[in-house]
């Protein structure tokens, strides 16, 4: 990360019965972003242009274009730009959100969001929005948030065939050891065609996609209480050392921390 992103537009409305709402928007060029930080609201992101990766506690997401992140409370995360992005952010009180999602609004969580809440987010970033106006808006963004079938999701699929077919193969047994070139050759299809649609569509080389996936399964193996050396071979890792460096770089933390967590 070589800067932080600009903020180019914040705006807080103090609402009825002592509520509270902050919208802020954010603009920032390739590679730039934030290190690890906290807010005491929830922070719903919308990514209005661009891609940026988002570390939320344990988890890993790349939050595509049109897709939005939300941040619970107090935890702990970064995120980076992974080229141009203009994204908009929405802090709301944790006290108003017990519904939201369908989900505990302390789980961590990116989807798709549908038109309406889309266009509430942007319109509460707007400098002409008065207070009245703004507890409207809010109250509907929290209804909107609250009806089921919220989609989330870890990573992007690529949607090019062949990288497609590569991607569900690797989630459906992450350990699967074949290179680039490997699938390449089974697939008819160059490598650097491969490559290509990983970057292009997912926003990360075919390696770091497949340590993001191997990393998730590991999570969930750990969180059953399976010992780290056995997870390691399981997720597709030669040593239990390369796992633990490849955990430790990712997560900030050790497998076995996650065990006694």
């Amino acid at each position: 990360m070589t800067a932080e992103w600009t903020e180019t537009m914040y705006v807080e409305y103090g609402l009825t019965r002592d509520q509270s709402l902050i919208a802020a928007r954010f603009q920032g060029a390739t590679h730039t972003g934030f290190s690890k930080h906290h807010h005491p609201q929830h922070q719903l992101v919308l990514a209005a242009r661009g891609s940026f990766t988002a570390r939320v506690r344990d988890d890993a997401w790349v939050v595509q274009p049109g897709q939005a992140a939300w941040i619970p409370s107090d935890a702990e995360h970064d995120a980076i730009a992974l080229n141009t992005v203009d994204l908009v952010c929405v802090y709301l009180e944790p006290e108003e959100c017990a519904g939201i999602m369908t989900h505990a609004s302390s789980r961590p969580a990116v989807f798709t969001p549908g038109g309406l809440m889309r266009e509430l987010v942007l319109r509460l970033v707007q400098p002409d929005l008065d207070d009245e106006q703004a507890c409207r808006l809010r109250a509907v963004l929290l209804d909107v948030l609250a009806v089921p079938g919220t989609t989330k999701t870890r990573l992007p699929v690529p949607t090019h065939p062949q990288a497609r077919s590569v991607a569900r193969a690797l989630l459906a047994v992450p350990s699967d050891p074949r290179l680039l070139s490997v699938w390449s050759a089974e697939l008819f299809v160059s490598a650097r065609t491969l490559q290509r649609a990983f970057v292009t569509e997912t926003g990360l080389s075919f390696a770091a996609w497949r340590a993001l996936i191997r990393l998730d399964a590991a999570g969930t193996l750990l969180d059953q209480g399976e010992p780290v050396s056995a997870v390691a071979y399981r997720v597709g890792y030669g040593s239990v050392n390369g796992f633990t460096a490849a955990y430790r770089r990712h997560f900030g933390r050790s497998p076995g921390s996650r065990l006694s967590a």
